[in-house]
């Protein structure tokens, strides 16, 4: 089979033209055929081929008709696509032919062309499905047809797709709005309105554009390039890379020319000082027509709702907070890190925890995790690691495990049959390349006559959330999915996942940074399937499988974990927030 490339792609026009004048051997129809199999959208573009040589012939037939005694209407031995568009040169078609026409010409074509070779009874049938109705009127667009056979000579991918525009880069002490959602440090922005009530947030744009919010204030991103502040104060910063930045306020509009200013947007109007550079005003939307083509370094300007200006030195400590946002960070969560060592206790004497690891004080080498166990009644064995190496966790100096390698796991067993379930864990996500990324599964075992794990626990490739259980009945299995939660934008930051198997009230519940995402409906034979024996199971892999099978699909999570609690019981969303947020209140987060 002649394979398409740049080369060859003479070749397979000159087929084309062979199959369309009737001039094709055997052996050449057959390398089209295969041509066509292979690639289905070159059909449209041999089609519509077809059509334009009908209509070429028909318009050249209008333009000159032929005498009775014309011996130029006699056959010629010349090949009929050679002939017209050698008569056709520097024709230009009738933009009003008829489309009735030329479709019925190109109809009658085809029959005959089967008839000649009925090896394409099976293309034309695809063809005529896909006829385009649109007519080609220029001579010029033949060539471009011809030309854009090549676009499907390459294959072509889908790629996934990403609307963020920015990351929250730094934050101290914020406090949100619930109305425009929280956000958190390391998140992935698209364009969306942010109430901070208090604190300072640094968003860091993708152009490299620094802006700094200090709390309260609205701010609203509109685009890569463009920021409004309803309310507030905020500091920008803008490197040549990012030159013509824009800050919109109620009564201006300010484009940066590589420079830092800063913004303070009151019920009485907006000022803007000019720390370094020089920024300009562009035309206001709001009719205030009486504002200066700039400001340089050392200026301010305030402007009122009525639209009065007055014009004043700029004062650096005004925005001093905001400047030193990067060196806040640091403290800020060296604090974080000291209480949550001091709160985490509070689960850890629950009876029904039957492991927690933090993966705290972990060795490079360690082959182990201990289980934190204060109350040694409850018998519960440390976890075996498996390939996984060490790594930072969510804070400096705390530990965590990554998993990367098809082989990376924690081993663990769990003597207990439960009723109900709660798994929480920390994880920060490399990429999602596997159709299934387990994050608990235990090992296989016998339900109904087969083999199978009891419970799986994983994040599928969509993004969504999925829990499993077997089931009693052959040839089924519970499966439990959360709506999509995770995209490449979401990928490298840390994100706490819960899920609340709760036997008494027979549903299962999803939960995202603390906060309720999903409650698959729950059926019959759900109640059937408890109590879930657990026994041996592995974190962040699938159990291995025997070595007389062929084995199954590779499903291990990659990215880091950090802390995994197992509790025997359903956990309150009171308490799913404790275990998000061990420093705040979850009260005090709801009011």
């Amino acid at each position: 089979m002649l394979p398409i490339n740049k080369d060859n792609s003479s070749g397979l026009d000159d087929l084309v033209q062979q199959y369309i004048s009737g001039e094709i051997t055997e052996e050449e129809g057959q390398t089209l055929w295969n041509q066509l199999q292979n690639f289905p959208k070159l059909t449209e573009l041999l089609f519509q081929q077809m059509e334009l040589d009908v209509m070429l012939e028909e318009a050249v037939g209008e333009k000159t008709p032929p005498a009775a005694s014309d011996k130029s209407s006699e056959p010629e031995t010349t090949p009929m696509a050679s002939k017209k568009y050698q008569t056709f040169s520097g024709f230009r078609l009738n933009p009003f032919l008829k489309i009735r026409s030329a479709l019925l010409s190109a109809t009658v074509m085809i029959i005959v062309i089967v008839l000649i070779l009925s090896g394409f009874v099976l293309l034309f049938q695809n063809l005529q499905r896909n006829i385009q109705t649109a007519v080609l009127t220029e001579h010029s667009q033949h060539s471009h047809v011809t030309e854009n056979m090549k676009e499907f000579m390459e294959p072509e991918f889908l790629e996934p797709l990403s609307t963020a525009v920015a990351i929250i880069s730094g934050s101290v002490d914020a406090v949100w709005d619930n109305r425009s959602g929280v956000f958190r440090q390391g998140q992935s922005l698209e364009t969306c309105w942010m109430r901070l009530r208090s604190g300072l947030v640094s968003l860091t744009f993708f152009n490299g554009a620094e802006v700094v919010m200090e709390g309260p204030a609205e701010l609203e991103i509109i685009s890569i390039n463009h920021v409004l502040c309803r309310f507030g104060n905020i500091n920008v910063t803008v490197p040549p890379q990012a030159q013509g930045f824009l800050v919109s306020s109620p009564q201006m509009v300010v484009k940066d020319l590589g420079t830092a200013f800063a913004v303070s947007v009151t019920p009485r109007g907006t000022e803007v000082h000019v720390i370094k550079g020089e920024i300009e005003f562009q035309e206001s939307p709001f009719g205030l027509d009486n504002l200066p083509a700039n400001l340089k370094e050392g200026e301010a300007l305030f402007v009122t709702v009525k639209g009065d200006s007055r014009y004043f030195r700029a004062n650096n400590e005004v925005f001093a907070p905001t400047r030193s946002l990067k060196g806040k960070t640091k403290e800020y969560i060296n604090l974080q890190y000291e209480k949550w060592k001091n709160r985490r206790q509070r689960f850890d004497a629950d009876s029904f925890l039957l492991f927690h690891f933090d993966f705290e004080n972990l060795q490079a080498n360690a082959e182990s995790v201990s289980n934190i166990d204060p109350s040694p009644k409850n018998n519960l064995l440390d976890g075996r690691i498996v390939g996984c190496r060490l790594t930072e966790g969510r804070w400096s100096g705390k530990g965590a495990l990554e998993f990367s390698r098809t082989s990376d796991r924690i081993r663990v067993y769990v003597p207990e049959s439960c009723e109900s379930v709660t798994l929480s864990t920390w994880i920060r996500i490399n990429s999602l390349d596997r159709r299934s990324n387990a994050l608990f599964v235990t090992e296989n075992d016998m339900v109904g006559g087969r083999l199978l794990p009891t419970l799986q626990w994983s994040i599928l490739q969509s993004g969504s959330l999925r829990l499993e259980l077997a089931s009693p009945i052959p040839n089924e299995k519970l499966c439990y999915e959360s709506p999509p939660y995770f995209k490449p934008e979401h990928f490298g930051q840390w994100t706490h996942l819960a899920v609340v198997v709760d036997g008494l009230t027979q549903t299962v519940s999803y939960f995202v940074d603390g906060v309720l995402i999903g409650t698959p409906i729950v059926e019959f034979p759900f109640k059937e399937s408890l109590p879930i024996r657990i026994g041996m199971a592995e974190i962040g892999n699938v159990p291995a499988v025997d070595q007389t099978k062929k084995g199954k699909p590779i499903r291990n999570f990659c990215g880091c974990m950090d802390e995994f609690h197992f509790f025997s019981r359903a956990l309150s969303r009171e308490e799913i927030w404790d275990l998000y947020d061990p420093v705040s209140d979850w009260k005090d987060e709801n009011q």
